[in-house]
């Protein structure tokens, strides 16, 4: 499809005998059942039932060049490799498609006369966004999804400091383009000052942020990524994720800031009305690379992927007749993704540093999952962020849970909670904070940002405590190291919270399963603290 509203330019005439030929199956080496044609304005796919085969169509458009066979070998290979680094169960090979134009054979001996990526055929229905239309894609999923895009990302090319990718000024163009498309539409009066505020608002990030975007490029963070890493573009197979289709015909839409492709997918999770999914994925997703300083450009990116979608959709409608379903729904992406960007401009008014304290077992994190969802905030977990020290060798692993360890871990979830506060995200810290020198630390660092505090207190008995440790010692996806000798540990050493603790704590008993909607409206709206009394507005430094 492209993005810039212009049709496709056939270079030459080659093709279309070509696909009206391998249309009557007779020109491939393996059975097949009746052929489906998909295209875009960049490529045909046909599916054969057990294959599906990508044809690049011979045209040449701004952003890519596909009109010589050489270049259309060439950008399968890329599409090959790329693609590879991800799902290489589905994309099995180039194959040269060979014979004539009335009697084609894929993968046949002799000349070739075009080129296809081959690959596995799998049920449409098992894409991603269509299982999310069941309401099917739940939380296992999404965390497993952004521990995967995380490792990806940990893996690929990363970009010389010197090469041209993502630099302020292609940024800035990239930003600008969208906003110039859409001015020469014919739009709603309220949608143009939405529009303008955004152009307004984008253009000041650009500038604020032109830093963070040259020393995020020095540190490696502008790598090879996928590109387009949307919901369309998984698929849910055999109970995993598998991430398919990434850009191969315009490096500069892959050679891009990690970050920016994170905000691609968690802004597709929000159009689809599934912004607590969103806010998971990313938790997730940082969890496993420590990028929390990247929640400094997050917001510039979302609010751009988001035009971006804007601009397409709003392409797409300006091609369609109207009045027709096609161009109804082009709009109605069109407002969506406009309204979505503009909700994402500002950070919350307050933003509340949460702690979660409580034995192990006492059902902190399913708490803090469901409650990150629900308030849109980033969580750090101690277990992760003290597994992540002893990585790195900052902590001996025999001194994990020595005085010094301890005060270690809580010291780097502190400098986490900080850098998602100050980049206008609620905060929550899933630790035991049995101590009361540790909850004081946040406390004494809520007081130093002016946002609320709140402690929520969870307990249960201890039969349910134990049963819990035990039970999840044997899941894959759990991070805890305790266990019952550290439950008995803990009891021993945990202390009561004091005066002050209990004005901002929030008692529960997490075998009645807490309503985290309740409880974030209750977190919300709750008593404000002395320190921000004397507040007419918080504090937050630009991020």
């Amino acid at each position: 499809m492209t993005s810039h509203g212009q049709p496709y330019r056939e270079a030459d005439g080659t093709l279309a005998p070509i696909i009206a030929a391998l249309r009557d199956g007779e020109g491939f080496d393996h059975p097949t059942d009746t052929i489906v044609l998909l295209q875009t304005h960049i490529s045909y796919v046909l599916l054969t039932g057990t294959y599906a085969y990508k044809i690049k169509k011979a045209v040449s458009l701004p952003f890519l060049d596909f009109s010589t066979l050489a270049f259309r070998k060439h950008y399968c290979e890329e599409e090959l490799r790329i693609n590879r680094r991800l799902a290489p169960e589905l994309y099995l090979d180039v194959v040269p498609i060979t014979g004539t134009q009335r009697a084609p054979r894929m993968n046949g001996d002799g000349k070739a006369i075009e080129y296809a990526v081959k690959m596995i055929q799998f049920p449409d229905a098992d894409r991603l966004d269509r299982v999310a239309e069941r309401g099917e894609l739940g939380n296992m999923q999404i965390r497993a999804l952004g521990r995967k895009i995380a490792d990806f990302h940990d893996t690929v090319a990363v970009a010389d400091g010197s090469a041209p990718f993502a630099d302020s000024e292609r940024l800035r163009g990239e930003v600008m383009e969208n906003f110039n498309t859409l001015s020469a539409q014919a739009l709603p009066e309220n949608v143009v000052s939405l529009l303008e505020n955004l152009r307004s608002w984008s253009a000041r990030s650009l500038v604020d942020l032109g830093a963070q975007f040259r020393a995020r490029k020095q540190a490696g963070k502008v790598r090879e990524c996928h590109g387009d890493m949307h919901l369309a573009n998984m698929a849910l197979l055999e109970g995993q994720i598998t991430i398919f289709d990434a850009l191969e015909f315009n490096e500069n839409l892959r050679w891009i800031d990690v970050q920016s492709e994170l905000a691609f997918l968690a802004m597709d999770l929000d159009y689809r009305a599934l912004p607590g999914l969103g806010w998971l994925l990313v938790s997730a997703y940082l969890e496993g690379t420590g990028d929390y300083v990247g929640l400094r450009v997050f917001r510039h990116y979302k609010v751009y992927r988001a035009m971006v979608r804007a601009k397409v959709a709003a392409l797409r409608a300006r091609q369609c007749q109207a009045g027709t379903p096609e161009h109804e729904e082009a709009v109605a992406e069109f407002v969506s993704h406009v309204d979505l960007a503009n909700a994402c401009l500002q950070p919350s008014e307050r933003t509340p540093l949460i702690i979660a304290h409580g034995l192990s077992g006492s059902g902190k994190s399913r708490l803090c999952e469901r409650l990150l969802q629900t308030l849109g905030a980033v969580c750090v977990r101690s277990d992760v962020e003290r597994q992540r020290l002893a990585k790195a060798g900052e902590i001996p692993t025999d001194a994990l849970y020595s005085s010094p360890g301890i005060t270690q871990t809580y010291e780097a979830l502190a400098s986490r909670a900080r850098m998602i506060i100050e980049c206008g995200y609620p905060a929550i810290v899933d630790a035991t904070f049995l101590k009361h020198h540790h909850r004081l630390r946040f406390l004494d660092l809520a007081k130093e940002l002016r946002v609320p505090f709140v402690i929520l207190s969870l307990g249960a008995p201890a039969g349910t405590l134990e049963a819990r440790i035990a039970n999840r010692q044997g899941q894959a996806d759990n991070v805890s190291e305790a266990t019952l000798d550290v439950l008995r540990h803990q009891r021993d050493d945990m202390e009561e919270l004091n005066t002050e603790e209990r004005e901002a704590a929030i008692v529960l008993d997490s075998e009645t399963d807490p309503d985290a909607v309740a409880l974030a409206q209750r977190i919300l709206q709750g008593r404000r603290a002395p320190w921000l009394r004397r507040l007419d507005h918080p504090v937050h430094d630009e991020c």
